[in-house]
């Protein structure tokens, strides 16, 4: 017995020094797309489009309109014709370079989601490896569309054309001092006008849109929407795109125009400009919103609730063309601009928001946004009123009253939704 007794505490003692058996690691190999979704949205910006669906919903089918009256269309900023974006320069801003930084070696074949018409940004970039070298990218492989890499590792893919639900293959090398890495991913072509209401020649979004760093809209990925708190990242602030603050991870944020979600809120109009943009839409203008508003009745709307409820909860609040809460709720931004005849240079300086430097320095072009002075100062034009006990003075149909506000307001009261050509 006594023998049996050493034999065990040796045993014991050999395991404690990690000699023993190891419970399994499992296989580190796999062939199977693997989604990379971020424990905290703040820490990664770029997120694999996850293979889920958007939760079944009933969306409301195109409907051709009747003939209505055509009221006088408040002057606004034209709308720009539909373009390819800029090339996208590095961020020279630390915070914004590491949140969309991708570390990609030994990464899984991720999957990445991006729309019609819109552009696709990532940043690549790796860590310095403390030995000075240079790292070079390079593209070995693809499968289509107008993917490009530059010097500094940021991968950009315009979908400017192209089938619905198309995958294209990409093989990614970056060479650096002393080794080479690669990364395999796939990017996703998608349709978002197949949600949408068509009136006449355009289209526009039933709900109110919920702002989500996933291309899939899934729960769980949505910003800013609850009073007091603006969690929207660096990649996508307040300014984004405006002279020259363009981000590579500022093309992630998707305008989602989901059923039963509260909307985001606290959105300048760029930001609504650049969530549109990259779902492949446009903000509406005044018109439009003044249009699919069509015999929608202000009581049956939230405009004195005291906050935002979740979009189409009012299932009364619609009009001939079932497009919910343009009335109440929330205000929606449009692209419609008027000019106080004494702000000139305010007028201006607004209109470079949407339009060109050339376009807005024509005195003849701004001659064309300018109202009376009674009327009010220079602004964008919010239509349809918002949920506060207020928001039932501009929550009509008939005239479709609606505020001024400058581009870089950022409100609670304050959301957005996208039209389509």
């Amino acid at each position: 017995m006594l023998i049996i007794g050493i034999v065990i505490v040796l045993l014991n003692f050999l395991v404690s020094l990690g000699c023993g058996p190891q419970p399994p690691v499992g296989n580190a190999e796999t062939s199977e797309i693997q989604e990379a979704t971020p424990q905290n949205p703040l820490e990664q910006v770029i997120v694999p489009f996850p293979n889920s669906e958007i939760p079944d919903a009933t969306w409301p089918s195109p409907i051709q309109p009747a003939s209505i009256p055509t009221p006088e269309e408040p002057v606004g900023v034209p709308i720009p014709p539909v373009t390819s974006p800029p090339p996208i320069e590095p961020s020279t801003d630390a915070a914004a370079s590491v949140t969309s930084t991708i570390a990609f070696m030994d990464k899984p074949l991720q999957k990445y989601g991006v729309y019609l018409g819109s552009r696709l940004a990532i940043d690549f970039s790796l860590q310095d490896d403390g030995k000075g070298g240079v790292t070079t990218f390079r593209l070995e492989s693809s499968t289509g569309g107008n993917a490009r890499i530059n010097e500094q590792g940021i991968f950009t893919y315009d979908a400017s054309s192209g089938l619905v639900g198309t995958l294209h293959q990409f093989k990614l090398i970056a060479n650096t001092s002393d080794r080479e890495l690669a990364h395999d991913f796939i990017v996703e072509v998608h349709d978002s006008s197949q949600e949408m209401v068509r009136i006449g020649s355009y289209s526009i979004d039933p709900y109110e849109a919920v702002i989500s760093y996933s291309a899939g809209c899934e729960a769980g990925t949505y910003y800013s929407q609850v009073k007091g708190n603006d969690d929207l990242p660096a990649d996508f602030p307040d300014d984004v795109g405006t002279e020259g603050n363009t981000l590579p991870g500022s093309t992630r944020f998707y305008a989602c125009s989901l059923p039963a979600v509260l909307p985001s809120r606290g959105l300048t109009l760029v930001q609504a400009l650049q969530a549109c943009s990259n779902v492949g839409k446009r903000l509406c203008t005044y018109m439009e919103m003044l249009e699919a508003c069509a015999e929608a009745e202000a009581q049956n709307c939230n405009w004195n609730g005291g906050d935002t409820i979740p979009t189409g909860s009012k299932s009364n609040c619609a009009g001939r063309y079932q497009v919910y809460d343009l009335l109440g709720n929330i205000k929606e931004w449009t692209s419609s601009l008027q000019c106080n005849p004494e702000d000139v240079i305010e007028c201006g300086r607004q209109c470079r928001f949407l339009q060109d430097e050339k376009w807005c320095s024509d005195t003849q072009n701004l001659a064309m946004l300018v109202r009376p002075k009674s009327l009010s100062s220079t602004g964008y034009l919010l239509p349809g009123g918002f949920y506060d006990v207020n928001g039932i003075d501009y929550a009509s149909c008939g005239g479709y009253a609606y505020e001024r506000v400058i581009a870089e307001t950022s409100s609670e009261a304050i959301g957005m939704r996208c039209c389509k050509d």
